[in-house]
């Protein structure tokens, strides 16, 4: 698998957009510059490392704590060797009983079984654990999905959008925890119409345009972001979609 370490990971995958960092166009069926990620849970042999796609920061697959690699259902690239799991890595699959046909890429309605996740460090550090011990046979698929949705949120959604991160930075400064609340459970989800709304108002000529944007026009309804302002307030790296509105 190609790799990336963190000192190379901007000058390798980024452009610019209003100092915002924009990752670069997706090729979801070819093999993928990875940005691997170890965690280590209370022990420092409770060890997982997490497979993200550069051009786009999915969690393509992660490890146990012997090195066997897991990839999900239906992925558009598989990690060679890897075991395939039985469910799809969107929240339709994670949050669900294992066999929606919502194939949604962030999700469809499911991001509402997302307000109140706990995100505490003692539940981070529980699903850590819980994929460092993953055994397809042998780990229950319920305990395995709830612990990547917490990994997937704080330190993959916590990346995208700084609502989450402070969020995150609250939950773990205090002893009672935090939970992910509704507004942050919907960004989640909208991550691609903010990335297009901004890629869009960006190439424009007249940047009065925003209002007349599709994608910006659904931000309004969803999440009450109404200029390009607060649109860039609420994601840091920009989604390169491939299916804008134009």
């Amino acid at each position: 698998m190609k790799r990336t370490n963190d000192s190379r990971y901007v000058d390798m995958v980024f452009k610019r957009l209003c100092d915002h960092p924009v990752l670069q166009d997706q090729n979801l069926f070819e093999k993928p510059m990875y940005w691997f990620m170890v965690l280590y849970g209370r022990l420092v042999s409770q060890r997982t490392e997490l497979a993200l796609r550069c051009d786009n920061l999915y969690l393509n697959g992660f490890s146990n704590a012997a090195g066997e690699w897991f990839s999900f259902k239906d992925a558009e690239y598989v990690i060679p060797g890897s075991t395939q799991l039985n469910f799809k890595a969107n929240y339709a699959s994670l949050m669900g009983n294992g066999d929606e046909e919502d194939d949604a890429p962030r999700g469809g309605e499911a991001w509402k079984k997302l307000i109140g996740l706990e995100l505490g460090l003692r539940y981070i550090l529980d699903a850590i654990e819980v994929l460092a011990d993953c055994h397809r046979k042998e780990t229950p698929e319920s305990v395995l999905k709830l612990a990547i949705v917490r990994i997937v949120v704080v330190f993959i959604e916590a990346q995208r959008f700084p609502h989450i991160r402070e969020l995150v930075r609250q939950a773990w400064s205090n002893p009672n925890g935090g939970k992910l609340d509704e507004f942050g459970a919907h960004l989640i989800v909208n991550w691609k119409d903010i990335s297009c709304a901004l890629l869009i108002w960006d190439g424009s000529a007249d940047k009065n345009s925003w209002h007349k944007i599709s994608e910006a026009k659904k931000m309004k309804r969803k999440l009450g972001i109404t200029t390009a302002e607060e649109a860039l307030a609420a994601v840091w790296p920009i989604l390169q979609s491939n299916d804008c509105s134009h």
